[in-house]
């Protein structure tokens, strides 16, 4: 059934158009990370500079392209909006990495990440930087920060 799903969440990703987006480091906090990513894309998006355009109300795609130097399940992606000092956690993800992602992971085996950003009508428009967390058992496995212009 979980490949089921997986296969049908992949599919639309299949069918769309990516579009490369830059990302940045975590910061001082993140030095020591055991994972390199290596790309994300985000299906129909509109550059803006630097910054990912998405519309309210819709649904995208996004690809991360990562190699990770550390082995096992247990993982998890959590989304959080970086507004001044603090990280608000996005709400209604689903935060279990190995719904969309090959279970359990190998170290230095490339992987594929991929899954659905709803973006609520209720969001506010604006320019928002947002950092994405991979974590193990608790630990920071994979970070990478961009920023989505939402219109």
């Amino acid at each position: 059934m979980k490949v089921f799903i997986l296969v049908l969440c992949l599919v639309p990703a299949m069918l769309c158009d990516y579009v490369k987006i830059p990302i940045q480091d975590c910061g001082e906090n993140f030095e020591d990370i055991p994972c390199t990513i290596s790309e994300v894309s985000v299906d129909e998006c509109e550059l803006d500079n630097d910054k990912c355009e998405l519309i309210r109300g819709e649904d995208y795609h996004m690809d991360v392209k990562f190699t990770p130097n550390f082995e096992g399940s247990n993982i998890t992606l959590l989304a959080y909006a970086l507004i001044g000092s603090d990280a608000l956690p996005f709400e209604g993800m689903n935060p279990n990495a190995c719904d969309f992602m090959k279970c359990p992971v190998e170290s230095g085996k490339p992987q594929s990440y991929i899954f659905n950003v709803n973006i609520g009508v209720l969001k506010p428009k604006g320019i928002f930087t947002t950092r994405w967390l991979m974590k193990q058992n608790g630990e920071n496995r994979c970070c990478f920060v961009n920023k989505f212009k939402i219109l």
